[in-house]
């Protein structure tokens, strides 16, 4: 679309200009086209920026996790339920767990 608009520009700059009016219109339309594509060029930018911006917030979140999990063994904070809660002592291997899988 854009691409027309600047052709039409440019076979319209070829033909000679008698008017000044017609200078001037052609000088406003390619001004306009100008802007147009200075727009599409800034939001692609801006878009580019964000998306750079999520991609550090997510790896500096998975560097997090990883530093987390290497230092304690666990992804996330305060949470009991991902611990290892293996008894350590001898005593409590050999008895095996308390009240886990009884026959009934």
């Amino acid at each position: 679309m854009i691409w027309e608009g600047r052709l039409k520009l440019i076979l319209e700059a070829k033909k000679p200009l008698n008017n000044f009016d017609e200078k001037m219109q052609l000088l406003n339309k390619a001004n306009e086209a100008l802007l147009t594509v200075r727009m599409i060029y800034e939001q692609i930018q801006k878009e580019e920026a964000r998306q750079k911006k999520i991609a550090k917030a997510k790896q500096e979140k998975i560097a997090e996790l990883k530093r987390r999990i290497a230092e304690t063994g666990v992804a996330t904070r305060n949470s009991k339920q991902f611990k290892d809660t293996t008894p350590t002592s001898k005593s409590s291997l050999i008895r095996g767990p308390s009240n886990c899988c009884r026959a009934a």
